[in-house]
């Protein structure tokens, strides 16, 4: 699926005139995957993917740029798409996405409102009655954007916090650890890179069994020669990291955590 992103993002960019933006994602297709016909596309231009301009394959072109975490280009694409196909029976799938897109970027009351939205526009349809059922059962379970600091957690992790504009270092950092994971042989540890919101990325280390444990996991990357991260991460339980992205107050964590 992140080759099929990474190609339209590479369509993207070039078509942006952003060379070193869709440099980056022609790299990875040519490097990861260079028997697909998505490299066969980018090394001839002239024998470029044949997409049919419809509603169908818009919304594949979407879902692909949202598993791969590529949250505003799925916003930016869904407005022009949803001009585009305004009276297509897709129309409702692709506001629905486009709204999950926005509760990843923006949080739980922009995420509200434009379910609300897709559940006023669109209510005989299986989308529109997915957003209400989201409206009534799921979102009162999640609007507390509290935290909990009490009790000993289920699993914690680690958040390596970066500038969305740095989103290169935050995977060279995420290959680092993922090395040190494999050389450690600690293979109920993973990582993510996760998008926090339109200006900041975290790389997430999972999997770790209690504060203890991340602390130490973390020192041994600091310390190690092998690895020698400087940066500083911060330990969240795997709850209070729900709410985190939930609520977008990561700012608000930090407080409290330092002044419980």
């Amino acid at each position: 699926m992140f080759c099929l992103a990474s190609y339209y993002l590479y369509q993207i960019y070039t078509e942006e005139e952003d060379l070193a933006e869709a440099e980056k994602y022609k790299s990875y297709v040519l490097k990861n995957h260079p028997d697909s016909r998505y490299a066969a596309g980018i090394i001839n231009p002239g024998k470029a993917i044949d997409m049919e301009d419809t509603a169908e394959n818009s919304y594949k072109r979407l879902y692909a740029l949202f598993e791969a975490g590529e949250f505003e280009q799925v916003l930016q694409l869904g407005k022009n798409f949803a001009e585009q196909f305004n009276d297509d029976d897709l129309l409702p799938k692709i506001e629905l996405l486009t709204a999950t897109a926005t509760g990843r970027l923006y949080g739980f009351e922009a995420y509200k409102k434009q379910l609300n939205e897709v559940a006023l526009n669109y209510p005989q349809t299986e989308e529109g009655k997915k957003a209400q059922d989201l409206l009534t059962t799921a979102l009162p379970r999640l609007e507390s954007d509290k935290f909990n600091f009490s009790g000993k957690p289920a699993s914690v992790k680690l958040l390596y916090s970066f500038p969305a504009s740095q989103k290169d270092v935050a995977l060279q950092l995420k290959q680092k650890i993922d090395s040190a994971i494999t050389s450690l042989n600690y293979k109920n540890y993973s990582t993510s890179l996760d998008v926090y919101n339109i200006d900041t990325t975290f790389v997430a280390v999972h999997g770790l069994e209690n504060p203890e444990r991340a602390g130490g996991f973390a020192e041994l990357l600091q310390v190690n020669k092998s690895y020698e991260i400087e940066k500083e991460p911060v330990v969240i339980s795997t709850e209070n990291y729900r709410v985190l992205q939930l609520h977008k107050n990561f700012q608000a964590y930090l407080e409290q955590q330092n002044n419980p």
